[in-house]
């Protein structure tokens, strides 16, 4: 081609701004670069849903309408909400999963699925706890979820947009609000499955569904698949019979399939036989339950006697379920002897075992019958001694998990031995199996205390409370906790009121004296805590100020100092709600408590040489000057906290600490407009913050090193990468106090009080 035929032609509505460049050839090279996704903001599709058993049958029409309504043009703005509902034993949660495994191709985003009777407490759920376990289950890492039930909404509503989800909610109340666990999509849909009927939920769009018992053919193919077809054709006057006893519930012919099919040898009639007394002893609930008794009570008398002793004392276990070990502590066995039991229960139809094998409940009806054989017994002694050994067996694990998971904080309570609780001990060999199990146990351990304390078993009480604090600071917990301390202040008023513990102590009369008055002070700390963080400064203050006069009473220096900072704390945080409800004078005042208690502490930690006690107190001071415009005396108290955070002979460096200790410089200097002198501490606080993985600490760091360096790049950079956190949050923004340390923390970011002991699990 020669340079004569060389032309540009530019049509249209095109505008030319600047020079055309006429050639023959243009060569572009694109470089681009893609970041790693951070994995703490992966979308995880999520597939909750439960395996159905394949002994379902029927519901066609309703599975046809399900359909129907799952593949209609999307609506608006709602999702589509469809409420399941029927007597129970009915098989709604059957049928949900059923559907929900069939319709898996409808929505590619996943599936979530919560059964909310376990998080159930006075008859209400805590939304916040939902949305959290859905916010786990789409990818959301626990250290960015929020610890506000708005903060989680919020995040929800975000992870849901433009998605195609199915939620499947299992065990719904007709009092729980259900709004905030909807997806924010149009494309998703809601199945809630209720004994109960929804009006509230219809008005607004939702359509509902009554199942009702199974129509005779397809009850008669349920319990044959049980019985064989032989053994049925056999008989056919006696199935006919039986099939009316069962009236259609799949439960009750689930449980007389399962009777017939583990007896070969016997005939149809004489099952039959069995059930013709229809004396109840199970209230009735939504239809004619008193045949399921009958084939409950007949499951029962077959069990081996030690079986048998187990299924009574699971009536009363103060979980939604249990373990293996926890059923070993109960029942006094051990654990080759607990799982046998527990299997055979699970074989008998009378216990569900979860589909990881480690976790086995008790429906809510068979609960009820265990308990109505636990109450005929002759002699109810058997049943309280094996709640009272699973008591101190769950305050035992609760105390090892705590030492586990922060191993140097206060404690009061005097660890159990082994032979105090004697039961299988759990391996904790990390922080977060630790928490986890905490977790996974809170229902147990929130009953037990409040059990233990309405009993008159005072130690038991506020000990078995005293770990749940590492629980809050993991999980905010707010109810339950807030419900638990309160139980615990009572009991330990009282057992110091008494001058006599009910529980045994491995030391001296007088050390367990000093140790009930201890108690007084410490768990009244533990209780303000998240008072305070709720808003209800007025009642915290009440509660410190008892605490204040406890702590002096006992003559217990640390713990003195551990109130003081707890005092300081309050105080800090009514001066931040003043100041940011415009209240200047009373903020200063409240800064001014807030100083004075934070100093007293410093001094109590000086003088009885603890040296982490004395650093955090720094830091805490070195926050107060911040906020109140003083960077430079800020600077120099961080300085004095830095040196005891690298360390010393005997102490190992606080990573933790160092990386606050370096944000918050940042932040002094920054208040004084040194901003070349912020850029050293904030990366330094940015690069441990990386290698701990604490995200929110590495998005404060970076939201501020945005506005400082002179590279426009990295500069973006920073601000993209700490939006992405925030974003992941729900768009929850942290802006840092003058400490460094956020506003709202999840859990990454809970506290470290100065009651730190050193003390190893």
């Amino acid at each position: 081609m020669t340079g004569d035929e060389i032309a540009n032609s530019i049509r249209g509505n095109a505008q030319l701004n600047g020079t055309a460049v006429m050639a023959q050839r243009v060569d572009l090279v694109i470089n681009q670069a893609i970041a790693e996704p951070d994995p703490a903001l992966a979308f995880v599709v999520p597939s909750q849903v439960p395996r159905p058993l394949d002994t379902f049958v029927n519901r066609e029409d309703q599975l046809g309408r399900l359909w129907r309504l799952a593949e209609a043009p999307a609506r608006r703005y709602q999702p589509l909400v469809v409420v399941v509902s029927g007597a129970g034993g009915v098989g709604k949660t059957e049928f949900g999963r059923v559907w929900a495994h069939e319709a898996r191709t409808l929505f590619p985003d996943g599936r979530l699925y919560l059964d909310l009777t376990p998080l159930r407490r006075g008859g209400s759920v805590e939304i916040g706890e939902v949305l959290a376990e859905f916010l786990r289950a789409l990818g959301q890492d626990d250290r960015i979820i929020s610890p506000t039930v708005v903060g989680r909404a919020g995040q929800y509503r975000s992870r849901t947009e433009g998605r195609r989800l199915l939620v499947v909610l299992d065990g719904v109340h007709p009092t729980d609000d259900l709004e905030e666990l909807l997806p924010s999509s149009s494309e998703s849909a809601v199945l809630v499955i209720s004994h109960h009927r929804r009006p509230d939920l219809e008005d607004r769009g939702a359509v509902p569904l009554v199942l009702g018992p199974l129509a005779e053919e397809h009850a008669r193919i349920l319990l044959t698949g049980f019985t064989g077809d032989d053994r049925a054709a056999a008989e056919p006057d006696s199935m006919a019979e039986l099939l009316r006893m069962c009236a259609g519930l799949p439960v009750a012919l689930r449980a007389a399939g399962s009777r017939l099919k583990g007896r070969p040898r016997w005939r149809v009639s004489r099952l039959v036989e069995e059930l013709r007394d229809e004396s109840a002893r199970l209230e009735r609930l939504g239809g004619d339950r008193s045949v399921v008794e009958t084939l409950w009570d007949a499951t029962y008398q077959d069990l081996p006697p030690r079986t048998a002793r187990l299924y009574r004392l699971l009536a009363d276990h103060p979980g939604p379920d249990s373990t293996v070990e926890s059923a070993a502590a109960l029942a006094g066995y051990d654990v080759e002897q607990a799982e046998d039991a527990l299997l055979e229960l699970v074989r008998a139809s009378l216990l569900t075992q979860d589909e990881a094998g480690g976790r086995f409940r008790l429906h809510d009806l068979i609960r009820l019958h265990a308990r109505g054989w636990a109450q005929a017994e002759p002699d109810g002694a058997d049943q309280e001694a094996a709640l009272l050994r699973l008591a101190r067996w769950y305050r035992r694990q609760a105390e090892r998990a705590d030492r586990a998971a922060k191993g140097d904080r206060l404690r009061i309570a005097q660890a159990l031995t082994v032979d105090q609780a004697p039961g299988p001990d759990l391996p904790f060999s990390t922080t977060a199996e630790a928490v986890r199990w905490l977790e996974e146990e809170r229902q147990a351990l929130f009953a037990l205390v409040r059990r233990a304390a309405q009993a008159g078993h005072h130690e038991l009480a506020w000990a078995t409370a005293e770990p749940l604090d590492v629980l809050f600071e993991s999980h905010r917990h707010y109810a339950d906790c807030i419900d638990a301390f309160d139980y615990a202040v009572q009991a330990a008023d009282q057992d110091a009121g008494s001058g006599a513990s009910r529980e045994e102590s491995s030391d001296g009369e007088q050390d367990a004296d000093n140790r009930r008055q201890q108690a007084r002070a410490w768990l009244r700390c533990l209780l303000a805590r998240p008072l305070w963080e709720l808003g209800q400064f007025e009642r915290a203050r009440r509660i410190l100020d008892e605490a204040f006069a406890a702590a002096e009473a006992c003559g217990y220096q640390r713990l003195q100092a551990a109130v003081w900072e707890r005092g300081g704390k309050l105080h800090q945080a009514q001066g931040e709600f003043a100041r940011t409800a415009g209240d200047l004078a009373r903020a200063e005042t409240e800064f001014t408590h807030a100083e004075a208690d934070f100093t007293r502490s410093l001094a109590i930690n000086e003088a009885i040489g603890h040296p982490r006690g004395v650093m955090l107190q720094l830091y805490l001071l070195a926050g107060l000057k911040t906020l109140r415009q003083q960077p430079g005396q800020a600077i120099e108290l961080l300085g004095q906290a830095a040196v005891l955070a690298a360390g010393g002979r005997d102490r190992k460096p606080d990573e933790r600490m160092r990386g606050r200790i370096a944000h918050a410089t940042g932040v002094a200097r920054l208040a004084m407009g040194q901003l070349r002198q912020a850029e050293e501490p904030l990366r330094l606080a940015l690069e441990i913050a990386e290698g701990r993985g604490a995200d929110f600490d590495q998005a404060q760091a970076r939201d501020l090193l945005a506005g400082i360096v002179t590279d426009p790049a990295e500069a973006a950079e920073h601000r993209r990468r700490a939006d992405e956190v925030y974003a992941a949050a729900g768009g929850l923004r942290l802006r840092p106090s003058g400490s460094g340390r956020p506003d709202e923390a999840p859990d990454e970011s809970a506290d470290e009080s100065a009651e730190g002991d050193g003390q190893q699990p």
